[in-house]
């Protein structure tokens, strides 16, 4: 997690935003989740709207490749929390339509795992191909997430084999966050058991 805020104590705070960008590149690199938090709308937790810079942060962080962006005390505290997500959302929905394929940025030739290599050559078919969709058969999700690090183009459908992995459609199993449900979140990912 890039924790912006606990970032801007510990370092002054015009090193953030490179911290943060090799913060991302690095967990990119590494194929790990990043989530970019704290302060990112931070306007709107007495304001309805964010500065013009706030939504560029979140849009940039997005565009750096980071996996999440999460709000905090916005929605847990501020005096709009509804607006504040929704505002979050129509952000990433707008950014994530001109998010560019990250397959060239992400060859580094190291050798891959076999499943990384499968993934990694679906996604560039797909790209060669302009195929709309990319079908994953996947048991917990980690082949999903593995094409989705390389932000293709076309639309991930996850197939899982496990019906605990997938969202619950039972409201007294929604409390429990299986790794379906964490692949909900994840840029054009589409779980289904």
């Amino acid at each position: 997690m890039v924790a912006r805020g606990d970032l801007g104590v510990e370092i002054p705070v015009e090193e953030v935003i490179f911290a943060q960008k090799m913060m991302i590149e690095k967990c990119n690199r590494a194929r790990k989740v990043v989530i970019t938090a704290t302060q990112m709308l931070d306007s709107m937790i007495k304001n309805p709207r964010p500065t013009r810079a706030e939504a560029g942060d979140v849009a940039n962080a997005i565009l750096d490749g980071t996996d999440a962006v999460m709000l905090s005390g916005e929605s847990a505290k501020g005096k709009y929390p509804l607006e504040a997500v929704t505002i979050m959302a129509t952000i990433c929905e707008r950014t994530d339509r001109v998010m560019p394929s990250r397959i060239d940025t992400l060859n580094d030739n190291r050798k891959l795992r076999i499943t990384e290599a499968v993934c990694r050559g679906a996604v560039e078919t797909a790209e060669k191909l302009d195929a709309p969709l990319i079908v994953v058969a996947t048991s917990g999700g980690k082949s999903a997430k593995s094409v989705r690090k390389y932000f293709p183009n076309a639309v991930i459908l996850a197939l899982d084999d496990q019906r605990s992995h997938c969202p619950s459609a039972d409201p007294e199993q929604r409390h429990h966050h299986s790794d379906g449900q964490r692949n909900r979140f994840y840029r054009r990912l589409l779980p289904h058991w």
